[in-house]
């Protein structure tokens, strides 16, 4: 009965990660058109405001997926016992906290908010206004996605994928409408855009609702208060926060430094990297999703074993997943970003090779958090962990103005980061876990995900050599860069267990 019930997961984790992938082509496709469209339409400049501003939204994917993760880890905690009941509470007690949350964001975006705007930011002051109504609509934004976490946590919990997969190309669909509406107004683009991205998040949150509560009956429920219940999920969603407001100020806050030494010019080459990147990271995610409510489904029925596999196993195939399609888009950006866009911001194509650096050291941990949330105890790992991040944004600031000049450092001081987060990460784990197994870990997953990126990097280089700078010259050494990445992954990184189910798999794909 246990191998079966393995098997069926396996082939629940494998389907969600098919309709995730379906969804992300889906997504990156549109996002890659309408990016080059929002360029040319907004004008650079106006492309930077929007990214130092509006860029609060950009990072509402991160804000809004990590908050999920811990809505989700007590309802999924709960549909692993089966206890209905609780599941109701966990649920009602968590939009109460949500609505709380937005209240605080709402303060502080209108009072410290718009006084940074107006005081601090590099803006030309015939732009002002329209970058004040940016951070109207950015707020409105954020707190939609925020009261919105709770019924995200509910769907992936319940492993409805392609509910997820459907309301994200709705979502995307009504972004293709905006960037039309834009190119063709005559009215201030930058105003109109903002304005009609707010709509588009306050749609998708009426969907995401209506869909829970017609499938969910937990989610058919008032807001309420329950002491010990409120206080367990906000503490844990308070541990969540601290990390959260590290990686934002690691991230905006180095938006705001870009913008404050180098004007909107920069802000809009980030902007486009962080496109970008967001899609190349894409990938992998889809992965660690669809595998998220497994690991923690095992935590909660003691199947700690099959738990450890699946945190291992996902972290060395989301590296690989990433690898395959970030190593040819990283030998190539300088050229995709020519034939891309209209105008190609300056430092843009060194800011994506950084970003796919930086992300493809953050996957080889990507499910540590996942087996630690499991656990409900995140206190340490989150103080810990929140601190190291903090160390982000002074470090920027200081290798700016003290060590180089170019915006290309804080990039640099990412990769180095994550790097040391690597190290971090283990340690904290073994503080939790004592069966986890440092030494086994580093030999099974990061010493293979190593030896693969070596290989994979020296033969994409000698590659290069053969193709032409055309567009059918970039279609064949794609196609050719990831056939021999696949190659090196099957050959070096993969173990033998692994090799045996591609192989089994091919045999009954043939037949």
């Amino acid at each position: 009965t246990s191998m079966l019930q393995s098997s069926e997961n396996n082939k629940r984790i494998a389907k969600n990660t098919l309709m995730l992938y379906f969804r992300m082509l889906f997504l990156m496709m549109v996002s890659l058109y309408t990016s080059r469209i929002t360029l040319s339409a907004l004008g650079v400049e106006d492309y930077g405001i929007y990214n130092i501003i509006g860029g609060v939204v950009a990072t509402l994917s991160f804000l809004k997926m990590t908050l999920t993760t811990s809505t989700q880890r007590f309802i999924t905690f709960e549909l692993g016992t089966g206890n209905l009941e609780q599941l109701k509470s966990i649920f009602s007690n968590s939009v109460s906290i949500h609505i709380l949350l937005s209240i605080i964001v709402i303060v502080i975006g209108e009072v410290i908010g718009v006084w940074f705007l107006n005081t601090h930011l590099n803006i030309p002051s015939e732009r002002l206004f329209a970058a004040n109504i940016v951070l109207q609509c950015a707020i409105g934004s954020f707190v939609l996605n925020l009261i919105n976490v709770p019924y995200n946590g509910l769907i992936i919990a319940h492993e409805r994928m392609n509910a997820f997969a459907y309301i994200s190309i709705l979502e995307a669909l009504l972004k293709v409408c905006i960037v039309f509406a834009i190119y063709v107004a005559s009215y201030d683009k930058l105003i109109l855009y903002s304005i009609l991205w707010f709509l588009v998040s306050l749609v998708i949150q009426f969907v995401y609702h209506t869909y829970c509560i017609r499938y969910f009956s937990e989610s058919r429920i008032t807001p309420r208060i329950e002491k010990d219940k409120f206080k367990k999920l906000l503490s844990f969603s308070g541990y969540n926060l601290m990390e959260i407001f590290a990686n934002m100020l690691a991230n905006q806050g180095v938006n705001i430094l870009l913008n404050l030494h180098f004007g909107p010019i920069v802000n809009a080459a980030q902007g486009i990297a962080t496109q970008v990147n967001g899609v190349i990271n894409g990938f992998s995610n889809n992965f660690s999703t669809a595998l998220t409510p497994q690991i923690t489904k095992n935590y909660a029925s003691k199947q700690h074993n099959r738990m450890w596999n699946l945190v291992f196993s996902g972290n060395k195939l989301s590296f690989f997943l990433l690898l395959v399609l970030a190593l040819p888009i990283y030998m190539k950006i300088d050229y995709i970003l020519s034939i891309w866009l209209k105008e190609v911001p300056e430092y843009c194509g060194v800011f994506i090779r950084l970003m796919i650096l930086t992300n493809l050291l953050m996957v080889i941990t990507k499910t540590f958090y996942t087996a630690i949330s499991s656990t409900g105890n995140i206190k340490f790992y989150q103080i810990s962990f929140g601190i190291f991040r903090l160390m982000v944004f002074p470090t920027c600031w200081i290798a700016l103005n003290y060590i180089d000049e170019s915006p290309i450092i804080v990039f640099i001081v990412a990769v180095i980061f994550e790097a040391l987060g690597i190290l971090l990460k283990l340690f904290l784990l073994k503080h939790i876990f004592y069966d986890f197994n440092v030494l086994h870990y580093a030999k099974v997953v990061i010493l293979p995900c190593f030896i693969v990126f070596i290989a994979g990097f020296i033969i994409a280089n000698l590659e290069l050599k053969f193709f032409d700078e055309t567009f059918f010259g970039l279609i064949e050494y794609t196609f050719l860069c990831c056939l021999s990445l696949c190659l090196i992954i099957f050959t070096v990184g993969m173990n033998k267990k692994e090799k045996n189910i591609v192989i089994d798999f091919v045999i009954k794909k043939k037949k």
